[in-house]
């Protein structure tokens, strides 16, 4: 008897991250201009408070922001994957409205995982990778799943089960890619002045951040159909006094 072939991987960071790019293209218009906003509120922030001892606030006002452009791509990237043909997106306010009823826990699961491997880090740098991996894809679980804030991380960690290097080699392509953007960031200052220079690098920060949380959506959806191959429930289906907002196991 012949062997069987080995099954393919279920994910293939080079395609995961081909797909975000794709996604990316395809819905610019709507994509890129929610980006762009959202970066240059963090920006704006962070420059107005740079000289104060406010600095908490801004990194606040970044945290904030931040999981909410995460929450609105994540929800686009799955009506994309239910069949969303380019000209039939969603509008920035729908996307917003939402991602609010899911903002709290979503806050409270980055502040988390944003703790937890920071000191995984700080401690040692490779419990920090592994939190780093196993966590890849905590945020589309609340956001999709709506699981609890506790139970968001099971759910992860269940997902990522078996695909560990494949799923460490995407982030780590992101990684590559932020690291990217800082150094182009830093040569645009150089060349045209400190103004121009960081307008360029809030431009370039907006298409990288944007093209990262598509990738961790796109990861989530790889590793879900691998699971269990069960359509995501659409979260307007979903009242917000819905028991799974408080499950915490």
């Amino acid at each position: 008897m012949s062997p069987q072939p080995a099954a393919p991987p279920v994910v293939v960071p080079s395609a995961v991250v081909g797909r975000a790019t794709q996604i990316f293209r395809e819905h610019a218009a709507v994509l890129f201009p929610v980006a762009l906003i959202f970066a240059l509120i963090q920006a704006m922030v962070t420059y107005a408070l740079a000289d104060t001892n406010a600095a908490a606030i801004a990194a606040g006002v970044s945290v904030v922001t931040s999981v909410f452009f995460q929450g609105m791509v994540v929800t686009f990237v799955r009506d994309v994957e239910a069949g969303l043909p380019p000209g039939a997106e969603p509008s920035a306010g729908a996307l917003f409205r939402s991602v609010s009823p899911v903002a709290g826990p979503l806050l409270v699961v980055s502040i988390l995982a944003g703790l937890g491997i920071g000191l995984g880090f700080v401690l040692l740098i490779v419990p920090g990778l592994i939190l780093l991996t196993i966590w890849a894809v905590v945020a589309p679980v609340v956001v999709l799943e709506r699981t609890g804030v506790l139970a968001s991380f099971g759910r992860s960690r269940e997902l990522v089960r078996g695909s560990g290097w494949p799923v460490f080699t995407t982030l780590l392509l992101m990684v590559l890619l932020v690291l990217a953007t800082a150094l182009v960031g830093g040569l645009a200052i150089a060349a045209v002045g400190e103004a121009a220079g960081r307008f360029v690098q809030v431009v370039v920060s907006a298409v990288t951040s944007t093209i990262y949380v598509l990738t961790t959506a796109t990861l989530y959806f790889r590793l879900r159909d691998a699971h269990d191959a069960g359509p995501v429930e659409p979260v307007a289906t979903v009242p917000d006094d819905d028991p799974r907002w408080t499950q915490q196991d």
